[in-house]
């Protein structure tokens, strides 16, 4: 099987926020697709963990959130404040990523791929 992405895939959120935030999501298909995959990956590692041991996780119905919400999360993960530009600890960053609402994230990248088919 292909790894799970290991580091934060900037350049597919910042193409994602940019797609949301200019009005033209799914406009390149193909790049758009390549980052939907990268962020899914890295948000399925941080929400399961690798494959053994699978982490449970809270069963129930997941949010809906429109492409703004999605992009203010994702905007968090490139902010200085948050410690994604090398200044931060570990401890730190990792406590963002496990802060965002990853389920309603990756519902989101799927529904949002699916629909620019």
């Amino acid at each position: 099987m292909t790894p799970y992405p290991t580091e934060l895939p900037t350049d597919a959120i910042n193409l994602i926020v940019a797609d949301i935030r200019n009005g033209t999501v799914g406009s390149d298909r193909a790049a758009f697709a390549k980052a939907v995959w990268e962020l899914q990956g890295f948000g399925l590692k941080s929400t399961f963990g690798d494959p053994s041991p699978v982490h449970a996780m809270a069963a129930g119905p997941v949010e809906d959130l429109t492409n703004e919400q999605v992009a203010d999360h994702l905007e968090r993960l490139l902010t200085p404040a948050f410690a994604f530009t090398g200044s931060g600890t570990l401890s730190t960053i990792a406590a963002v990523v496990a802060a965002l609402p990853w389920r309603a994230i990756l519902k989101w990248a799927l529904t949002t791929a699916a629909a620019t088919l």
